[in-house]
């Protein structure tokens, strides 16, 4: 699945369409998420902290559920396709072995033992169209030069802003806040997340710093890109980001605003250029300016247009 857009392959696992039959015996269409098995020092503790994570987070509505996790085990001498690779993965087969959703915990605590007689973990998540995804909306080189209308992108950003909060409650923070990461979900008529594998949990609470820092990635790669068709200028590239160089990320952004973000009214870039520059610790502060533009909005743009001519 990760094969539309070459942004989109993991460091640490890859994504492939699956077929799995629930508890009536009727096929459901999953993502099925395997670990990469030839990066095993650095994958694993990405998986395990993911399924952790996403177990947290099962009841939050912008969080794409985890339906089952498992273990797979290939028949001798056969092979997941490469990177490279437009194959499919359907004439591959082997072995299973499924957990619930509800049994994450005894998925955890066998994996390093079923991984050293060579079956591969798994994560089947629901799956997501890519022709819903942010990049699509959002990206100038993919809307070429057009933008969402001011309030649809401040609705998104609303709606990001709502998980983070549930997220932040529960002492995680997303920190891989590229748009490729976000979805629009027309069941749901909200945006939902993918990919929480370099998401981090803090188990002794979450700090002021953590929050910010959060914060501060959210506003240079989603919320900067979803109002400007780019991320802010210096933010971390769309493809595939190891923990490390989310660690290392700047703590703050510069601002250069173009010609074609002078229909953006004064206050959000206000709004935008505080993010960037760690002006917020909390997310409901943040939600808080943006729904206040939300409900600005229209009269915000009229009187933008205006100074523009």
């Amino acid at each position: 699945m990760d094969t539309w857009a070459s942004e989109a392959h993991g460091s640490s696992a890859r994504v492939f369409a699956g077929d799995v039959r629930d508890h009536s015996g009727k096929l459901v269409s999953l993502a099925v998420k395997i670990m990469r098995p030839d990066r095993l020092e650095y994958a694993l503790p990405l998986f395990k902290e993911e399924a952790h994570i996403l177990s947290l987070l099962r009841d939050v509505p912008g969080v794409t559920p985890l339906v089952e996790c498992g273990f797979m085990r290939l028949e001798q001498d056969l092979i997941l396709p490469d990177d490279g690779s437009q194959l499919a993965a359907a004439d591959l087969h082997g072995e299973l072995l499924r957990y619930g959703s509800e049994d994450v915990q005894s998925f955890l605590s066998s994996i390093e033992g079923r991984m050293a007689q060579d079956w591969l973990p798994y994560l089947a998540l629901v799956r997501r169209d890519h022709q819903y995804n942010l990049v699509k909306y959002c990206d100038l080189g993919y809307t070429h030069g057009w933008f969402l209308p001011l309030r649809e992108g401040l609705l998104l950003a609303i709606q990001i802003c709502d998980i983070l909060q549930i997220a932040h409650d529960r002492n995680v923070t997303y920190r891989d806040h590229k748009i490729l990461h976000f979805y629009w979900d027309p069941a749901s008529h909200g945006v939902v997340t993918i990919d929480w594998n370099i998401a981090k949990r803090h188990t002794q609470g979450i700090s002021d710093s953590e929050r910010q820092f959060d914060l501060v990635q959210f506003g240079a790669r989603a919320l900067h890109h979803i109002l400007t068709g780019r991320p802010a200028p210096g933010a971390l590239p769309l493809g595939p980001n190891r923990p490390e160089e989310i660690e290392n990320a700047s703590l703050s952004y510069p601002v250069n605003w173009t010609y074609d973000d002078e229909r953006l009214p004064v206050r959000i870039k206000e709004i935008v250029e505080q993010v960037l520059n760690q002006g917020y610790d909390r997310v409901k502060d943040l939600r808080a300016d943006l729904v206040q533009v939300y409900e600005q909005a229209p009269n915000l743009v009229q009187a933008a247009g205006k100074s523009s001519h």
